[in-house]
């Protein structure tokens, strides 16, 4: 699936588990708000693989952030991620990076 663009598209959100970073140098894929999420969607990695990255909005502020590899998840906020929101992740083989956009502050946050 790398190289995709995946809609997000179920108000009642979800979760997405990306493919172990091991072997999966190169891998990208892009994800967009169709629906705004009443539960979070959730982006996250397998078990131990770690993901760092940033979330801006629409008021131009860093919004979320985590720049060392400790989150596990990129989320997409309920009630807060509104369609259009988008993210992006890539993994170079070691670690996965993250980058979303978002027009609320706080609609995409990193946990985990």
């Amino acid at each position: 699936d790398s190289g995709k663009t995946f809609f997000l598209a179920l108000v009642g959100g979800f979760t997405v588990t990306l493919p172990a970073v091991a072997g999966s140098g190169g891998f990208h894929a892009k994800f967009f708000v169709q629906v705004a999420p009443t539960t979070a969607y959730v982006i996250t990695t397998a078990e131990g693989d770690n993901m760092c990255g940033q979330a801006y909005s629409s008021t131009g502020g860093d919004a979320a952030s985590i720049t060392t590899f400790t989150s596990d998840n990129m989320n997409f906020v309920a009630n807060v991620a509104l369609i259009g929101d988008s993210g992006d992740v890539y993994s170079d083989g070691t670690n996965w990076y993250a980058r979303g956009f978002s027009d609320a502050d706080a609609g995409i946050t990193f946990t985990g």
